[in-house]
């Protein structure tokens, strides 16, 4: 049985587009999706399409690290007994691989 409702499905949505907001100089666009790790865990995986100017040198670790961490602080995961598992890609980098996942 997946573990979340639909209005923590919607207030996960509602965060996600208020992370997107908040570091809209960087994040292009932010997807998730729910489901099992390599363990059989519920897990939150997130996708994150940085913009390319926010993927070059020093930056690129400290806008990750701040967009990790706001979603972990708002959407609180361990509560909903859930992981969390990012991966981040420069838009450039999306648009030769075009992974509809992705978009």
């Amino acid at each position: 049985m997946i573990p979340l409702k639909s209005a923590e499905r919607a207030k996960i949505d509602e965060i996600v587009e208020q992370v997107k907001q908040e570091y809209q100089k960087t994040v292009h666009q932010i997807r998730w999706e729910l489901d099992r790790d390599w363990s059989g865990d519920w897990s939150l995986y997130f996708r994150v399409v940085m913009k390319d100017s926010a993927t070059r040198g020093k930056r690129l670790f400290k806008t990750t690290t701040l967009v990790e961490d706001a979603l972990r602080q708002r959407i609180h995961p361990l509560e909903l007994d859930l992981f969390c598992y990012f991966r981040f890609r420069s838009k450039s980098e999306q648009a030769e691989l075009r992974e509809p996942a992705w978009k």
